[in-house]
């Protein structure tokens, strides 16, 4: 009982239902309820790692396992050193385009399911990686490693995954 009264005392969205009070629902409310919740497997991913700060069901990257069976790519958290070349399948959580007086560069944080690492890319790679320069975009990105308050990479190729996955 103290729990449901703290339940219903915290503010929430008229549309939002506690844990209660949906164990309270009829069965029948319920199966409506879960036929309206109906989201396309991507939207599920997004809304797991929204909620919950990480993936439960599966990865965005999993439908491109045939990358990683084609190709050597590094999981981001075996990637410890330096002066590495390496190639990872990551999505882009963030991007930061600045420009500076050689043009244009980017700022990238890229992670896949075993973490994630800060990337570069450099004015001189800024056109052939333009098109893959978008936050939630899946992308194959090759470069060397080095080292700026951690480990980072230095993109020197990133392509959208599916477009890597139909050049294979």
């Amino acid at each position: 009982e103290k729990f449901r009264k703290a339940s219903n005392d915290q503010k929430k969205n008229p549309d939002q239902i506690s844990m209660f009070e949906l164990m309270e629902l009829p069965e029948l409310e319920v199966n409506v309820l879960r036929s309206k919740m109906i989201l396309s497997k991507g939207d599920e991913l997004e809304l797991e790692k929204a909620s919950l700060g990480f993936y439960i069901s599966g990865s965005p990257l999993d439908k491109y396992k045939m990358i990683r069976d084609k190709i050597h790519v590094d999981d981001i958290a075996s990637v410890e050193l330096e002066d590495l070349w390496i190639c990872v399948l990551a999505k882009i959580v963030a991007v930061k385009i600045k420009s500076g007086k050689n043009g244009q560069f980017a700022f990238l944080e890229l992670e896949d399911s075993s973490g994630s690492l800060k990337a570069k890319v450099w004015s001189n790679k800024m056109v052939s990686c333009e098109g893959s320069l978008v936050e939630g975009a899946l992308v194959v990105a090759r470069g060397k490693t080095g080292s700026y308050r951690g480990i980072e990479l230095t993109v020197d190729s990133l392509v959208l995954a599916e477009d890597e996955l139909t050049r294979l």
